[in-house]
């Protein structure tokens, strides 16, 4: 069995804690910590590695680009402005460009190069030596500076976008926002353009009046990557049934979150409680 992994935002830590995630993953987490005393993401903590992926038969993995504005009122974010948003994201785009040039890993942009890539794992009886495939996403869409650039981010491989993560972003609410706040400026041009571009639209973050007012101007493919029902475990991380059902109407992908507080019912509640954000 092959497994696709819809949720590993790989480039952000190996960039922000210099982590060279080639790595069997004790090396990684063993190794000397680069930044010593930071109590964010310790090393000794890291998920996973290129190594580990191969072991687990993980053959794609959903990478993510992510940078956050830090918006007035809200604690989460780790840049000024968007245009340092799209210099963060452009950085992690390289990282992830050095690692195919590598053989470490395959980009994979079309419906063509994903069929060989599955092939090629479906094959081999020891993947030790096989590139991982990628397919790059955005969690949350700040880095896409104005709705245009889009366009941009697309000839660089670009196939995934969410538009927000936690609290507020460029385009629209998120989760953990402490509000009921829908889409924002530019948001709607943005979609038509994504629609246009063949883009996925990842609902992952977004507040529920986000995926309401999305849904009914972008008309393209949806997916889930990683959220759970919220009848099970309350909070708005996870999705209210009505909106459930409207993206499996739509055909959506949705993949389930592991995090232990989205499985278990006294975890963290995210109902409207901004302080937690950027805590898990």
């Amino acid at each position: 069995m092959l497994i696709i992994d819809g949720d590993y935002p790989m480039a952000v830590l190996a960039v922000r804690k210099q982590r060279d995630l080639r790595l069997l993953i004790e090396q990684v987490r063993t190794a000397e910590d680069y930044f010593p005393g930071h109590p964010e993401s310790p090393d000794s903590q890291t998920m996973a590695s290129l190594p580990e992926l191969r072991r687990g038969k993980v053959a794609v993995a959903l990478v993510k680009i992510a940078s956050y504005v830090r918006w007035p009122g809200y604690s989460c974010g780790d840049v000024r402005s968007i245009e340092l948003a799209f210099a963060a994201g452009q950085g992690q785009l390289a990282c992830y460009r050095i690692l195919q040039s590598q053989g470490e890993a395959s980009l994979l942009t079309t419906r063509g190069e994903f069929i060989d890539h599955m092939r090629l794992w479906w094959s081999s009886t020891k993947h030790e030596g096989l590139p991982v495939g990628m397919v790059l996403g955005t969690e949350g869409a700040d880095p896409i500076t104005w709705p245009h650039q889009i366009h941009e981010w697309w000839e660089s491989g670009l196939r995934v976008v969410g538009l927000s993560c936690y609290g507020i972003s460029r385009y629209s609410h998120g989760t953990g926002t402490g509000t009921e706040g829908g889409l924002l400026d530019g948001a709607e041009d943005l979609l038509r353009k994504m629609e246009s571009l063949g883009m996925i639209l990842d609902v992952t973050h977004m507040s529920d009046e986000s995926i309401r007012q999305a849904l009914a101007v972008f008309s393209g493919p949806v997916i889930a990557s990683h959220r759970n029902c919220r009848s099970l475990v309350p909070g708005e991380r996870q999705f209210p049934d009505e909106i459930l059902t409207q993206i499996i109407d739509r055909g959506a992908v949705i993949g389930h979150s592991m995090d232990a507080f989205m499985l278990w019912k006294p975890g963290i509640d995210w109902t409207n409680v901004p302080e937690t954000l950027g805590k898990t």
